[in-house]
This record gives C-alpha cells, structure tokens and sequence, in this order.
C-alpha cells in the first residue's frame, strides 16, 4: 500500500482534519517504516508506544 492510500483512507474516515472547526476526531495514522503487519510484531516496544500513546490521549 503506498503511503498516500493510506493518508487518503484516513481523510476518508475522518481524521487529518482540523479540530479548530470540526472538532479533533478520534483517529490517527501510525506509520511504521520498514514494518510489515507480520513483522510489527517483533517491534513490540515500538508499537506498544504508539498504542498507548494513543490512548492515554483519547
């Protein structure tokens, strides 16, 4: 999946937009370079950053 796809499908699904006029929604893209959904899982730190991260914000 390129990247822009990705992007898109966030815009798409409401997120990337600005929270001044919409109100912030509750989505973010995370994008993991040189991960797989495969290997995601041997980066256990990295993703449980984000993942919490995420949300202990929402």
């Amino acid at each position: 999946m390129k990247l822009e796809h990705a992007v898109r499908f966030v815009q798409l699904r409401g997120g990337d937009t600005n929270g001044d006029f919409t109100g912030v929604p509750a989505s973010q893209l995370a994008v993991f370079p040189g991960t797989t959904h495969f290997n995601g899982l041997s980066r256990t730190n990295l993703v449980l950053d984000s993942v919490t991260t995420f949300l202990d914000a929402n």
